[in-house]
């Protein structure tokens, strides 16, 4: 089984190296200044994380609908969707989960503490900076695999019909007048 998500994958990708690369495009920036941006930053890190947060659940919420979609039992399309909205599934619980670990990491007043050192805050900047982008970048790929398999359910290419359609019944209908009349 070949999944064919090699589209919202590099535009997630993409999207991710494009926020990375600006953020490191600022350049050299002291212990003392990263704290200063850290404290101007954390709300906005936070509304990303509840973002993510309640697109990944509201995604979540859909897939049984999706689950539930008639196709013949031992369908090639049943199996193919499945393993589609399975593979999106994987993708946006580990989405969710790294959303929720990093909105519990920013709420930790780590730049109100005398504790850590200002040479780390370079490094614990960076490194939200860096997951941030992928989490975005997440994002963007899941919302495009799960635009990409409604699609393709939508737009069928295998042209397969659900045997309980009206038009398999409607031409099983006529089949059956047509032997009738003979």
């Amino acid at each position: 089984m070949r999944l064919r998500f090699k589209v919202p994958i590099l535009t997630g990708i993409v999207f991710a190296t494009a926020i990375g690369f600006t953020s490191f495009y600022f350049g050299e920036i002291s212990g003392f200044k990263a704290r200063e941006l850290l404290v101007t930053s954390m709300p906005r890190l936070l509304v990303l994380c509840f973002v993510i947060i309640l697109g990944s659940i509201s995604i979540l919420g859909l897939m049984p609908g999706f689950l539930r979609m008639d196709f013949p039992k031992k369908s090639k399309l049943r199996h193919k969707y499945c393993c589609h909205l399975l593979y999106i599934l994987k993708v946006d619980t580990i989405l969710t989960i790294t959303a929720i670990i990093i909105l519990l990491l920013v709420n930790i007043p780590f730049t109100q503490t005398k504790i850590i050192p200002d040479s780390w805050y370079i490094y614990i900047y960076y490194s939200i900076l860096v997951t941030t982008s992928i989490m975005g970048g997440g994002f963007l790929t899941l919302i495009s695999m799960v635009f990409k398999t409604i699609s393709k359910i939508i737009n069928d290419r295998d042209g397969e019909v659900p045997v309980d359609s009206p038009e398999v019944q409607i031409k099983e209908v006529l089949e059956i007048t047509k032997v009738e009349d003979r």
